[in-house]
């Protein structure tokens, strides 16, 4: 019951979860074709008001990965949600709080862990979830 109280509070929190679901400028895949490696990663947008992006990362494999994914800014990503977190009973394997983005080539890219069997949500710090 705590992770799920968890998440329906990030989700009412942050606007890019929530806001603009019928409208495609709100979500954009990041990570797809890593079938593989059981990576998948999206950015969620909030085109109606204007709130941070965030970015969720799942592992479907029960191996932990370290990838590389690109973000829709540089900065500091905070993690807000970490399903393996050892409050839920998991391993505790995740990003100790956040990661450093900074722009490789064209994108932002951050290199993040991505639990075995779970969910990571980030968002960027300096920006209000509103």
């Amino acid at each position: 019951s705590r992770l799920v109280g968890d998440l329906n509070r990030i989700v009412r929190s942050e606007g890019a979860l929530h806001r603009g679901d019928h409208d495609p400028r709100g979500f954009e895949w990041l990570v797809a074709e890593e079938a593989d490696l059981g990576v998948m990663a999206w950015a969620r947008y909030d085109p109606v008001g204007g709130a941070r992006p965030c970015v969720v990362l799942m592992g479907t494999t029960p191996i932990p990965r370290r990838y590389p994914i690109p973000f829709p800014v540089s900065g500091r990503w905070v993690e807000l949600f970490n399903s393996d977190a050892d409050r839920y009973g998991g391993a505790g394997i995740g990003n100790l709080g956040g990661i450093d983005v900074a722009t490789d080539g064209d994108r932002p890219v951050g290199e993040v862990t991505v639990p075995p069997l779970g969910v990571v949500v980030l968002a960027p710090s300096n920006m209000d979830g509103g």
